[in-house]
């Protein structure tokens, strides 16, 4: 006998499909399912803050042991010796700060007078802009000492003392602060950095003829390590001479700061604060708190203006004219508010 028993259609009203008790089971199948959903959401989520929150405090306590030990592996630095000015430290209420950087061939362990200066940079940092600027001084820029005009990279040889006295003198303005760095550190901080990529717009030799000559760098775009950098910062041999080395040393200052402050370097504070205390000279306490912020905030910003003191080359010497020299150093002190 055939079975005659009508497939369940469910009701219509209105033109519409009501729903059926048959179908209840189903939605209530589809509202567990959503509620265990929701519950592992909540689970995972309460596990990522978790994680975060235990990262930090371990990320916290880490660094402040590294920090402690970093002031212990140092208490024992060298004192200072002769020549040498009281220590300066950038303090809060400092809009303005100055540093000179002060680079010589090779840094005697007992002074800081090994030799002439061949880089010198005064670094300007601003606590309210965030900004830093590098203003570059040829270090054959005529100052005269009663008698005649002599290059400003000879007080050198009498100590950090006198470069920051006449220093002083050329641009107008105090400056306490210095930072001494020998080819020897440059080399090894550039290295620890990861070096730079650098177009080297001509073949420098030096000397020419030599069999081994001390600066060797073909022409190109290449990566420069810590010895080749060195290379590139200390050639003079064109017809610029020391002039000519100062745009270069500008030139790879801005590759160099570009190319280095990232987030794949910011592992390697430690490491960079560890060698520029045992490595460089100085009267201010790198490690100190209050020097690390004001150099770290303007790094973070990257806020950087680069300039080479205004001058004209004659008879090897560059001649600067008092009065544009204090109209720039002014922009630089006092930049203008936009």
């Amino acid at each position: 006998m055939k079975n005659t028993k009508r497939p369940y259609r469910p009701p219509v009203r209105n033109g519409r499909k009501t729903t059926s008790r048959k179908l209840r089971p189903h939605k209530r199948r589809v509202r567990k399912l959503s509620y265990f959903r929701l519950c592992i959401f909540i689970i995972l989520l309460s596990a990522i803050c978790c994680g975060l929150w235990y990262g930090g405090v371990f990320a916290y306590r880490y660094l402040t042991k590294e920090y402690a030990n970093f002031h212990r592996s140092t208490a024992n630095a060298p004192a200072p010796t002769k020549n040498i000015p009281p220590p300066v430290t950038i303090k809060d209420d400092d809009n303005i700060a100055n540093i000179l950087f002060i680079g010589i061939k090779k840094l005697n362990n007992e002074n800081t007078s090994a030799a002439d200066a061949d880089t010198l940079i005064l670094i300007t940092m601003n606590r309210t802009s965030h900004h830093i600027n590098f203003l570059f001084i040829p270090p054959n820029t005529a100052i005269s000492n009663g008698k005649m005009n002599i290059p400003i990279g000879i007080f050198q040889q009498n100590g950090a003392n006198s470069t920051l006295n006449y220093v002083s003198q050329l641009l107008g303005i105090p400056i306490q602060a210095y930072i001494i760095m020998d080819d020897a550190e440059a080399s090894n901080f550039i290295n620890l950095l990861g070096g730079v990529n650098l177009y080297v717009y001509r073949n420098m030799t030096y000397p020419l003829k030599a069999p081994n000559p001390i600066i060797n760098l073909p022409s190109g775009y290449q990566h420069l390590n810590g010895s080749k950098a060195v290379q590139y910062l200390r050639y003079r041999s064109d017809d610029l001479g020391a002039v000519g080395r100062v745009y270069r040393q500008q030139m790879f200052l801005k590759s160099f700061l570009k190319q280095s402050i990232t987030l794949k370097n910011s592992y390697k504070i430690y490491s960079v604060l560890n060698s520029c205390r045992h490595n460089m000279r100085s009267n201010i306490d790198i490690g100190d708190f209050n020097n690390i912020k004001t150099i770290g905030l303007s790094m973070y910003y990257l806020n950087y203006s680069f300039q080479v003191l205004p001058g004209t080359l004659q008879n090897n010497l560059w001649i600067t004219n008092p009065s544009t020299v204090h109209s720039l150093v002014q922009t630089i002190v006092h930049p203008p508010k936009t």
